[in-house]
């Protein structure tokens, strides 16, 4: 019987890495320019905080905090350039792959099997959205320290099974790399704080042979939970502060009844998609829509749940006769729970599966051991790989074309907002009006509860001169939406347009009374149109009650550099060096912030700041660096 405390077989030199690097390369070579999707454009070209590196570093101990700190090297090195952004990615997912090959040549039977399920993993098509998707560098990041941890943890205890004491350096110093490198997993992403769950079902699965009891290995596994009760206490203090109906409200339809329990109970069908696609990797795609269910007790939900423990009787049954496959089943669960439990996110996305792969990975490998000579065996997990080769390429292919990259996820999601939303604006940015609007109008007619699409269709009404028809539409969002604050912003805008201040005001100030979540983006959208229009006493008011309600950083950045403004104009140099260094503390190295700044700067001739903000800009944006240099030099300075 397979145990895991077996050493590495004769491919335990490193030319199947090599492999790994290079089938890495072929299959993602020709990805290094796919633009970016969804949050890449938030998280990174809109998150000022990465172009400071020394205000990045300081936060490393922060949710994501090491992940945003290779972003914001990437940007020192290359700006927001692809290909390095892309390649750090690449590198990370070899990296996984060497790692999970490693881990199988502990694990797995015989030497061939591990290399063979190291490639399963690298090019499973499921893989290609933590790879391409350039935010989910963060699951590519906290893989790799995840399984960097499992890999020192088993080093150290099998020097422990060898009769080796704790404290040889041959056991203490890969103990050690473990708890660190588990701690790095964590600040790269949350799903990893499973990790000492994972490691004491491997103890209690492969029991010490020399029968060590359960206390000494609950000891050991102290250090490992210290950094996700650390993060885990931070963000609990975060939501409580009041952030957290903010934080966890969605204008999707399929989006609008995600309390904690109503998405543990989506979950339970969930788990099962996800289980279907690694087995018959069919209908991938970036947004799939999946609604949250209305009702916790379902017929689906009901037979999920079913599913799920019979399931884990399945693993309780096999811990004895195939310990390996169990262990496969539990790492797949535990590497996934954080995300789909009681945390109420997007319901499914095909990167969380990438941790758990591996777990994927064991079972398929074990259970092809036991049923199949080690020559079947290995012919069996070789077909695998190139049924899914293709796979992953075509999927690359896709991603770097946007249009036929959301025109294939339409067809596979047709109800997905967010995939028709992005494909209507990239249909807009080609040209491509007329598609556009008929994509929009066919989308809400056959599923009217899509309220997150209004407000784009009745700018394209807008556009076309269809103010009335516009506005009729908006309205009918705000009756089926009330708390839906984009479509009152929208048709303020359009009111704006039209020259309609006063109707503009009036929507606002209606979405104000309808939504408790997104009222500072209101007030702040209001302060502006006060401020356009002349109304100084107002437009300052509109964006002190903005900052007084939640909300992001970036908002809060943006609202103090709107009310910058405002004392600009009245001359109030002290209140807006003021509100410009908020908005920087909210917004570092923002460079509307620093050019204003500094602009400041000059008029109160000040060098000494002028010169700080240059420094800080040259990093920040070296267009806007270049235009303070020739105002500076304009004055001599």
């Amino acid at each position: 019987m397979k145990t895991g405390l077996n050493r590495p077989g004769s491919l335990q030199h490193w030319s199947p890495a090599a492999l790994l690097l290079v089938v890495t390369a072929l299959l993602y070579g020709h990805t290094l320019n796919v633009p970016m999707y969804l949050d890449d454009h938030r998280a990174l070209l809109e998150n000022y905080l990465l172009r400071d590196l020394s205000a990045t570093a300081a936060k490393v101990f922060s949710q994501r905090g090491l992940t945003n700190l290779t972003f914001a090297l990437n940007y020192q090195l290359a700006a927001w350039a692809l290909p390095p952004l892309h390649l750090v990615n690449l590198c990370l997912h070899a990296a996984c792959g060497v790692l999970v090959w490693r881990l199988l040549l502990r694990l797995a039977r015989g030497s061939w099997l591990p290399l063979l399920g190291a490639l399963l993993f690298i090019v499973h098509p499921l893989q290609t959205q933590a790879v391409n998707y350039l935010v989910q560098r963060a699951t590519l990041l906290g893989a790799f320290f995840f399984l960097l941890a499992a890999l020192l943890y088993l080093r150290a205890r099998s020097a422990l099974a060898a009769g080796t004491p704790w404290r040889s350096p041959v056991c203490l110093w890969p103990y050690l790399g473990a708890v660190v490198a588990g701690g790095l997993a964590v600040i790269s992403k949350e799903n990893t704080a499973t990790l000492p769950l994972v490691l004491y079902a491997y103890e209690r699965l492969f029991p010490h042979a020399a029968g060590e009891g359960r206390r000494p290995v609950m000891l050991r596994l102290v250090p490992f939970c210290l950094a996700p009760l650390l993060l885990g206490t931070m963000l609990a203090v975060s939501l409580a502060g009041g952030n957290a109906e903010r934080v966890f409200y969605y204008p999707l339809a399929s989006l609008q009844h995600n309390t904690p329990l109503n998405y543990l109970a989506t979950q339970l069908s969930v788990v099962w998609v996800y289980l279907r696609l690694l087995l018959l990797p069919y209908g991938q795609a970036l947004e799939h829509g999946y609604p949250v269910v209305e009702q916790v007790l379902t017929l689906k939900s009901g037979f999920g749940l079913i599913g799920l423990l019979a399931l884990g009787g399945l693993t309780w049954r096999l811990r004895l006769s195939r310990p390996l496959s169990a262990f496969g089943i539990v790492w797949f669960f535990l590497a996934l729970v954080v995300e789909s439990s009681v945390i109420p996110l997007d319901p499914l996305f095909e990167h969380r599966l990438y941790l758990p792969m591996f777990g994927f990975v064991l079972v398929v490998l074990d259970g092809v051991s036991a049923m199949l000579s080690e020559r079947w065996s290995r012919f069996v997990v070789l077909l695998l790989v190139l049924g899914c080769l293709p796979l992953a390429w075509r999927r690359n292919v896709l991603w770097a074309d946007q249009v036929a990259f959301y025109e294939d996820n339409v067809r596979v999601a047709p109800h997905s907002e967010r995939a028709v939303k992005k494909l209507a604006y990239f249909y807009n940015q080609a040209g491509r009006y007329d598609e556009a609007l008929r994509l929009l109008e066919a989308t809400v007619g056959q599923y009217p509860g899509s309220y997150f699409l209004y407000n784009d269709l009745a700018r394209l009404y807008a556009a076309t001169n269809q103010q009335e028809r516009a506005l009729a539409l908006l309205e009918l969002g705000m009756a089926g939406s009330p708390a839906h604050a984009a479509l009152y912003e929208a048709a303020a805008e359009i009111c704006v347009k039209a020259g309609d201040l006063p109707q503009a005001v009036s929507y606002l100030q209606r979405g104000l009374q309808a939504t408790s979540a997104d009222r500072s983006r209101l007030l702040n959208t209001l302060g502006v149109y006060y401020s356009d229009a002349g109304a100084e006493r107002q437009a300052e008011a509109a964006f002190l009650d903005s900052l007084a309600n939640p909300a992001d950083n970036a908002a809060r950045a943006t609202t103090y550099l709107n009310l910058a403004r405002e004392y600009y104009y009245r001359q109030d140099w002290p209140r807006v060096r003021e509100t410009l260094l908020k908005a920087l503390e909210f917004s570092p190295g923002n460079p509307l912030a620093l050019e204003r700044l500094g602009e400041m700067a000059l008029k109160l001739e000040d060098r000494e700041l002028a010169y700080r903000v240059a420094a800080k800009l040259e990093d920040a944006d070296p267009e806007t660096w270049a235009r303070l240099q020739r105002a500076m030099r304009k004055v001599g300075w």
